[in-house]
């Protein structure tokens, strides 16, 4: 948001919320706040979506029933017809989508969790033919790799990851801003500042 505005002078909306995602909508409804946010703000023409490590755990359908068990068919129906209802509220209005793979997590029972939550998000997105890019090679891993820091240009290791080895470090986030960034074009607009 800042890179944009500086840059280019483009005003974003930031409706990042911690610890939430799309299964549990009772705490926080990521569809029903992207409709309402699209609805009473007809400029936006871009959207990038970053979900994934709050999400990998039995999911609520309807007070008073079972929940559906993580990775079952019913429980990634009703994932795919969230992570859909983003994407039809994009097409609605017009909006163009960066979908953001979440990376490899130092806990291997959440890092696979987290690359099959990936398989969802990239095949959704590219079915509503938007744009999806893994955190994964922005961070530098291969396969189910991880690690907490990366090689930089000039050879030395930077730290990516907090201990947790959930988390991002602001050097981690800005690699991942950096390739959101990329992936949008400015046609009529010159750079400003750097």
């Amino acid at each position: 948001a800042n890179t944009l505005h500086k840059r280019y002078q483009i005003k974003s909306v930031n409706l990042s919320k911690q610890s939430t995602g799309l299964a549990y909508p009772g705490f926080f409804n990521w569809p029903q706040t992207v409709a309402k946010t699209l609805q009473s703000q007809p400029n936006i023409r871009l959207m990038v979506v970053f979900l994934g490590p709050n999400d990998p755990w039995d999911m609520p359908v309807a007070k008073g029933k079972p929940f559906l068990r993580f990775k079952t068919a019913e429980w990634e129906e009703q994932y795919r017809q969230r992570i859909d209802s983003i994407l039809e509220q994009a097409r609605a209005h017009d909006v163009q989508v960066i979908w953001v793979g979440p990376p490899n997590m130092q806990k291997t029972k959440l890092s696979s969790a987290m690359a099959y939550l990936s398989t969802l998000y990239e095949t959704q997105t590219r079915l509503y033919q938007q744009h999806y890019v893994s955190a994964n090679g922005v961070l530098g891993y291969k396969a189910d790799e991880f690690s907490y820091t990366l090689q930089d240009d000039q050879g030395k290791r930077v730290k990516t990851r907090v201990d947790d080895g959930i988390h991002f470090t602001p050097t981690g986030q800005k690699l991942i801003a950096q390739q959101v960034l990329s992936m949008i074009t400015f046609p009529g607009l010159t750079v400003t500042e750097h």
